[in-house]
This record gives C-alpha cells, structure tokens and sequence, in this order.
C-alpha cells in the first residue's frame, strides 16, 4: 500500500487566496471540545484550522455554507486519523523524526517547493504546522499498521498475475482513458443516503470552481487519494462495469457522477483518452530518423502517387540509420533526418502504431502525413520494461488493491468498536 504522504494540493496565487481567507479561528477554540475519540480529544480550533486547509487547498471560498456543506466529513476525517494513531499506538507503532522530514521534503518537491517552503505556505496561509504535521504523522502511522497486519497474509499467485498481463495485453490497439476519482465507500446500507449527499455536494463544489485533486485528497477512500484520486491510464475491465459504462460517454474534461457501484459512490474526472499502447508503451523513447517528401496543399491524386513512389524509393534503400541520414538530401525537404528521442505516447496515433512493431534499423512503408509523405525509422529503442519488470509491476499493482481494500474494512471495524462523542 502506497504511503498516504500527503492529502495537499498547493495552489496558484497562494497570496491572493490566503489574503481573502478568513482569519484563523481564535485561540479560545483551543479549549473547546468538538469530538472525543476513546481517550483523544479533537478540539474546535483542530476542525478550523483542518477545514481552513482544505477551503484554500481546494479553491474553495471559505463560506458558512461552504463549511457546512464539507465541514462534517471533515470532523470525520480527523476522529479518523484520530483512530488510526490510536492504534499505531497500541501496536507500538512509532513514526521517527526522519520519515517525517522525509514525508514533508516530498511534499515540497511534488509542488515544486524549494527545501522549508511547505513552512512558508503554512505561515501565509495563517494554517498551524501542526494541523499538517497531524495529518501526515497519522497516514504514515496507518500504513505502517496496514503494512504489519496484513502485508504477510496477502498472497498474488502466478496465475492471477498472467491473467492480468494477458489481459493488458489484448488491451493494445483499444482505447484507454486518464482518469482521476473520488471515491466514498458505502460500508452498511442504511448510509446510502448520507453518502450519496457527500458525494453530490463534493460534486457541487467541483461544478463551482472547486479543485477536483485537492477535494480528492481531502475526502476519497482509496489508495490513490494522495495523488489527488489520479489512477492514471485505465483499459477496459480495471474498473466496474458502472463506472465504465459512464467513462465510454464521457467527453475530456469531463466530470460525472455520482456513480453508484457495489462499493460505494464515485466521481470521475476523464483527463484524456487515447489508444492503448501496449504493456509499458507510454514509456517507451525512439531515437528516430525521418525521410519526409513535402506536398503542396491540396495535392492532386497522381502527386501524392509519385510522392509516394519516390519515398518508398527511398526506404529500399535504406539498409540502417545511416544511410537514412545520406537519403535526406535528396527528399528536398529540412524535415528530413535526425529527429532526436521521443517518447511514443507524445506521437500521432497513426505514427506511434507505425513504430511501435517496427524492428530497429528498419525503414518504415510511406506514410502520409499533413501535407507530405513520409518514412521512419527506429534506431534505438529505450524505456520499455522487459518481461519481469512487468510482473513485478503487476504484483505490486494486485497488492496494493487489496491492502486499500483491507485498509478499509480495518478501519470501518475499528471505528464501529471506538467511543466517539462528537460535541458541536
């Protein structure tokens, strides 16, 4: 299971958006109580400077109604993280001042922070060091008890692995679409309801400028929550059917939901689409060579014929990369030869399914592209994992599926056992 290192997304106009916050809550909240979790205490000025975090790390504006849409999940989220240290604890479950240097550096360097800069955000943003400090103190905590409890029991056979890999694999060629998610699990049907509510006002705050990453990373429930809900490029069959069937009709930039599956409530964001490249494909560089025989706009059929037979000329004779680079002269054209490495999921489609299977040192059939004809040529491949980086991947993809999902119900079990008293 990944490390929940961080539930923060920094802003742009950090200033403007801090300057327009509301003062911090005063210093008498302190005293006052608003939940008691077992024997920890969680006090009003906890749930202002938590719920002051998530208004300006989310874009939201820091509203009565804002606050009292958000502001329960919010006091849920800290009696959680509450219940979590509390049983790091009696595991004996320590997290040392270097993780936490560690957890807070990466932090800085996710958000293209300069060393110490994470302090100088929090000070602007007049949010108290240790309502972050909390926070990351309780997810490292959490996943070290995740890790402890069921790491050794988890089990990813052979078997489930290739079936995977061959599922991927018959992927190639289809799309695949980017998508980040917020999502709420239903852990009993009688909170159907309540978590149907979150999820809409969740979505409401997105349709009003809300900051979809930084809303993911504040309220969803899986695994990918620290990454701002991103699950990144996702084929056919790695998600629901329900949530599938929504994706297919979705336009990019999209966000739609709630989606109502088994486990509980999402919302989608769909990044981008495109065609799947195959196992490891969006990986992969090609150092490239290129022979381009220009046409002018609007070219008759018989010139785009003879701009083909020249350049399929040209690529009989081209035994090797070098001899690619003595060939482009004679296309009359400063589009032809070295075009450097470029990473295969930034081409075309119709080019990057042209050099995906084409063999190094191997001219390409002519292409027709914008207006010229062209041909390619991989000379050296790089990026790619072989065969065994890619089980190990798949693995560690299966493991970590079912560690959130047992993370989960650990949690649900241990919250259902707490003594938990909220008091405003």
């Amino acid at each position: 299971m990944k490390l929940l290192l961080t539930r923060l997304l920094i802003c742009a106009l950090l200033a403007a958006t801090a300057a327009a916050a509301p003062s911090p809550a005063p210093a008498q909240d302190s005293l006052r109580i608003a939940a008691v979790v077992n024997d920890g205490i969680i006090s009003a000025y906890d749930l202002a400077m938590r719920m002051r975090m998530v208004m300006i790390t989310s874009n939201l504006p820091n509203t009565p109604q804002v606050r009292g849409r958000l502001g329960p999940e919010v006091l849920r989220n800290l009696i959680d993280e509450q219940i979590m240290l509390q049983e790091a604890k009696q595991l004996e479950i320590k997290v040392s001042d270097a993780e936490m240097a560690k957890a807070m550096a990466q932090i800085e360097s996710r958000n293209g922070m300069a060393p110490g800069g994470l302090a100088t955000f929090l000070q602007q943003a007049g949010i108290d060091k240790d309502t972050m400090d909390s926070q990351v103190r309780a997810s490292i905590a959490w996943s070290k008890v995740v890790q402890r409890k069921f790491r050794p029991r988890i089990k990813v056979g052979e078997d489930e692995v290739e079936e995977t890999i061959a599922r991927m694999e018959a992927n190639k060629g289809k799309p695949e679409f980017q998508v980040s998610e917020i999502f709420l699990p239903l852990e009993s049907p009688e909170l159907e309801g309540e978590v149907r509510t979150l999820a809409e006002r969740l979505l409401g705050e997105i349709h009003n400028g809300g900051n979809f990453g930084a809303l993911a990373q504040s309220f969803s429930k899986n695994a990918a929550a620290d990454a701002g809900g991103d699950l990144g490029w996702i084929r056919k069959g790695d998600l629901g059917p329900e949530v599938e069937s929504v994706l297919e009709r979705m336009q990019v930039g999209q966000v739609a939901g709630p989606v109502r599956s088994q486990a509980g409530f999402h919302l989608i964001h769909l990044a981008d689409k495109r065609i799947d490249p195959g196992l490891g494909g969006d990986e992969e560089s090609v150092a490239l060579r290129q022979l381009y025989i220009p046409l002018r706009p609007q070219a008759a059929a018989d010139e785009v014929a003879k701009a083909t037979a020249k350049a399929d000329g040209l690529a009989a004779q081209a035994a090797d990369c070098a001899q690619m680079d003595k060939l482009a002269p004679a296309t009359g054209s400063d589009l032809s030869g070295n075009m450097g490495t470029v990473k295969l999921s930034g081409l075309p489609a119709p080019i990057r399914d042209v050099l995906q299977n084409l063999p190094v040192g191997q001219a390409s059939r002519p292409l027709r592209s914008g207006d010229g004809v062209l041909v390619l040529m991989v000379c050296d491949r790089t990026g790619r994992p072989d065969r065994e980086q890619i089980k190990q991947r798949v693995v560690s993809m299966l493991m970590d599926q079912r560690l959130s999902t047992a993370a989960r119900h650990y949690l649900r079990d241990l919250r259902r056992a707490a003594f938990v008293d909220v008091r405003i």
